[in-house]
């Protein structure tokens, strides 16, 4: 189900305004990039310090 679909807007003005969002929303449902190799393993690697989850960006003093 797409909850953003332009079709089911019901106002027009809503409807003509929908061009100027459309690709921001493609860049917002579709953020999850798949990553190969040691970029992937990075990007993904969680663990657990006493109790709380640290991704690896906090730990390496990166930002995504």
């Amino acid at each position: 189900m797409k909850s953003h679909d332009r079709l089911r807007i019901v106002f027009a003005q809503a409807r003509q305004n929908w061009r100027a969002f459309a690709y921001v929303m493609q860049v917002h449902e579709n953020h999850y990039t798949k990553r190969a190799g040691v970029a992937g393993i990075r990007a993904r690697a969680t663990w657990s310090i006493f109790g709380f989850w640290w991704d690896s960006s906090h730990e390496q003093g990166l930002s995504l």
